[in-house]
């Protein structure tokens, strides 16, 4: 249209995928927690992260993503799309055959209501991205366009491409504001088959599923039904896996990992332990300063204080030595720092190690005016430095304590509060606090979200998600030159660049994250050999023995 290309359903062979997987069985899978709301976008309401995973496999979004790369889109309702390249508007072609599950037929009047509702009532990013829309206007049945207004970035068309689709007709009936465990109406490869509410879920997969065949979905999908049972403690969801009533378990913490995987079922070997190396960007997170107050607004004194950290002593105490330490915004990713001086946070393992770093961290704190007298460090009016530690979590007052007492060795005074969830939520969106833990989520494609996290537009308005208040002008332009990086390596190489510069601005204390994926299920169950960038696919494994569909058609052939 005006010499605008047209992209395509077209698209790359998965190559994380294995195309003729078998299809049947039940997968189970144990929760921790419990579950009073279906609605996988709101923000109200209780849904654990394995059961939001399992209900998003119910809707179809307009384009999807393929896990091997960073950040592609493919068609699924949207057979194609037109793109100008200034990237200011976006046209999606709708496929015809596209339906919910009741057999009606998606229209653009449907995605027009997605867009409407999950803008007033979608979970915060959403909401953010789906503003920047300037007009929507619908062409005829199966065609919409969306024009967009100041501060979109060439990122933003591709967020609007995996919008989930609602059936406008069904919600017509229904209050989308309000939590429900109802089963709503969707339009995916799964549907709420049963509930039982508070204990169980099951999903069935839809054997008329209108997008089975196409090449985006080969290989995926292979369970019949999809199980998960919610027990209210972690020790018994595992326990489940262990007396064989559950298959698979995603274990995200390293030291239950290391620690409590030691039941019969693992020795006999019914139950594998498998660890998946992925390439995407760890949790970046720190003990984080306050830069808008005193003395964090010196770089001597957050350099000195991180100094005081002993991480080795953490690892091996608290953490069976399962981590790594943080040393960068996008680590674990091509998008970290490569330079000859990148940074490197401190170390120093044993007593003597640490005595090195203390003894840097009183000459630091020399030169920003401290001086260290009778066992306080005091400032050149005689104040001793202190500060406070807030928390929300319990479980980090372990890693405050020993910190703590480090400082207190070279005669900083520190005190420790921990508040709950609404106190510290309240105290982090007005800036109220002088140092606590938080962390940031990267994805493989950075783009608007970091003027959020560091951007000095964000760093007084309250509510962001600038907690640290840094301001930099470097790091605002090298923003601006990744949002608007139009090809791969440029936006690789101003990642890299806004990765040094954040780091080396000691924006706080860095901790530690476990980089790879750890799955733990029973024997029978098989995945492709190559996990894919962003790790393991779940959504691609099958149970061994069952026969496929191509072996099912040579059998009736012979028959």
């Amino acid at each position: 249209m005006h010499g605008t290309p047209r992209y395509p359903a077209g698209f790359k062979n998965l190559d994380y995928v294995n195309p003729e997987a078998p299809k049947g069985g039940t997968l189970r899978r144990a929760e921790t927690g419990t579950f009073d709301n279906l609605n996988p976008f709101l923000i109200t309401g209780r849904v654990t992260p394995g059961l939001q995973e399992a209900l998003l496999l119910t809707y179809d979004s307009l384009m999807v993503r393929a896990w091997n790369e960073p950040f592609t889109m493919y068609g699924l309702v949207a057979a194609s799309v037109d793109v100008p390249p200034e990237r200011d508007w976006i046209e999606f072609h709708l496929d015809p055959a596209a339906r919910f599950h009741d057999g009606q037929g998606i229209a653009s009047t449907d995605v027009q209501f997605s867009y409407k509702t999950l803008m007033q009532y979608g979970r915060p990013n959403q909401r953010r991205i789906y503003k920047l829309v300037r007009e929507v206007i619908i062409k005829d049945e199966h065609t919409i366009r969306f024009n967009l207004g100041p501060g979109f970035d060439r990122e933003t068309v591709m967020i609007l491409a995996g919008m989930p689709v609602l059936p406008m007709h069904y919600w017509q009936n229904h209050d989308f504001s309000k939590t429900t465990l109802e089963a709503p109406l969707a339009s995916g490869p799964y549907r709420i088959a049963s509930v039982d509410v508070g204990r169980r879920v099951v999903f069935e997969r839809v054997k008329d599923y209108w997008a089975k065949d196409k090449p985006i979905n080969r290989g995926l999908y292979n369970f019949n039904r999809l199980q998960y049972d919610f027990f209210r403690d972690d020790n018994v969801a595992l326990q489940a896996l262990s007396a064989g009533q559950a298959d698979l378990r995603r274990e995200w913490s390293p030291v239950v990992w290391q620690r409590d995987y030691h039941f019969s079922a693992v020795a006999n070997g019914k139950v594998k332990k498998e660890v998946f190396k992925n390439g995407r960007p760890v949790r970046a997170k720190f003990m984080i300063y306050n830069l808008r107050r005193a003395p964090f607004d010196r770089l001597e004194v957050r350099k000195a204080i991180a100094l005081a950290l002993d991480f080795d002593w953490l690892n091996r105490n608290l953490f069976l030595d399962t981590q790594t330490r943080i040393d960068s915004i996008f680590m674990n990713s091509e998008l970290a720092d490569q330079s000859v001086d990148k940074f490197q946070p401190p170390e120093g393992k044993g007593q003597e190690g640490l005595r090195g770093n203390l003894r840097q961290a009183i000459a630091l704190l020399k030169q920003a005016g401290f001086t260290l007298r009778e066992g306080r460090m005091l400032s050149q009016n005689g104040r001793q430095l202190h500060f406070e530690i807030l928390l929300n979590d319990p479980n980090d007052e372990k890693i405050a304590l020993a910190f703590t007492r480090n400082l207190r060795r070279i005669g900083i005074d520190v005190a420790i509060r921990t508040v709950d969830t609404a106190q510290y939520i309240g105290r982090m969106s007005q800036f109220d606090f002088d140092m606590t833990i938080n962390f940031w989520r990267n994805s493989l494609s950075p783009g608007t979200e970091q003027a959020v996290y560091w951007g000095s537009a964000a760093a007084d308005n309250q509510g962001s998600f600038n907690y640290t208040g840094l301001k930099s002008p470097v790091v605002d332009g090298l923003i601006t030159r990744l949002t608007s990086a139009k090809k791969r390596e440029d936006l690789v190489n101003a990642a890299r660049r806004l990765d040094h510069e954040i780091m080396k601005s000691w924006i706080g204390v860095p901790l530690y994250d476990s980089p790879d994926d750890r799955i733990a299920y029973r024997l029978g169950l098989k995945h492709p050999d190559l996990t894919p960038l962003y790790g393991p696919v779940v959504e691609s494994w099958w149970y061994d023995g069952l026969k496929s569909a191509k072996e099912i058609s040579n059998d009736s052939k012979a028959h």
